[in-house]
């Protein structure tokens, strides 16, 4: 693997996590703040490893998968 390539990863899956991290935490539950800090690890963990294997995105219409890049994985 490249390192733009991982580098682009390592990226997406930051974004990421400043996503929920800049989530309005006045609409989590604190209940849900385990969950949230797990998820936060897992996506630490993949991009870590350059994980671009692993399923993200799915459509329901066409029943695709994609990656962290938004890659179908067949």
């Amino acid at each position: 693997m490249s390192k733009e390539r991982e580098m682009k990863i390592k990226d997406a899956y930051l974004q990421k996590i400043i996503d929920i991290g800049n989530y309005d935490e006045n609409t989590i539950d604190i209940s849900h703040l385990k969950n949230i800090i797990d998820e936060l690890v897992n996506l630490a963990e993949k991009g870590l490893d350059n994980d671009d294997k692993s399923p993200y995105y799915a459509t329901f219409e066409d029943g695709k998968i994609y990656n962290i890049l938004m890659e179908e994985i067949k």
